[in-house]
């Protein structure tokens, strides 16, 4: 939970005066609430229920990375309220929802698994010019200002050409001597 921020959703409930054992209840009946969404094996519930609660259908468009499918329906019990505020979508006829990340996790690290995105987030606040793209950073959708710069483009020292660096030759801080091929690659800046 540390994670995502839920403390921070759930502590002031109990600056509030409410009960911990209460707090961590109402905790727990979400969590289990979120369990559920995330199958394949059930299909469309009636229509009252698939129009005021998140289900797994419109879950399953959440967690897409389908270009059509990108941020939206956010609701964790409750989707009438991306109904409300315009980030509801419902699948489009003959768009399966493809599952994964639009930006691949290089590395099996777990860290590195687990705090990519947040690692992407503080490099993209470091390159924001101005409060307004601090603003967009931290409250835009994805990838909306200051993307991530291509760190497979180098130049070289002699021709000030681009040159594309063949994957997994070096690592960035490598030289010429680690890279094993007698290649002179720059390093990258």
């Amino acid at each position: 939970m540390p994670v995502t921020g839920a403390a921070l959703f759930f502590a002031p409930l109990v600056l509030l005066g409410f009960p911990v054992p209460y707090v961590l209840a109402a905790l727990g009946l979400n969590l289990f609430f979120q369990f559920w969404l995330h199958t394949e094996l059930i299909g469309r519930l009636p229509g009252w229920v698939e129009y005021v609660f998140n289900t797994p259908t419109h879950h399953r468009i959440h967690h897409a990375s389908n270009p059509e499918y990108l941020d939206c329906n956010y609701g964790g019990m409750l989707i009438v309220f991306d109904r409300l505020f315009g980030s509801f979508r419902a699948g489009v006829s003959g768009v399966p929802p493809r599952y994964g990340l639009t930006d691949p996790v290089r590395g099996h690290n777990p860290l590195r698994v687990e705090f990519h995105a947040w690692i992407g987030m503080f490099a993209a606040l470091r390159r924001a010019h101005g409060p307004g793209a601090v603003l967009r950073v931290l409250f835009g959708p994805p990838g909306a200002v200051c993307p991530m710069p291509v760190r497979h483009i180098a130049v070289t020292r002699t021709t000030q050409t681009p040159v594309q660096r063949p994957a997994g030759v070096m690592g960035a801080g490598a030289t010429a001597e680690q890279d094993g091929g007698g290649r002179e690659w720059p390093r990258p800046d």
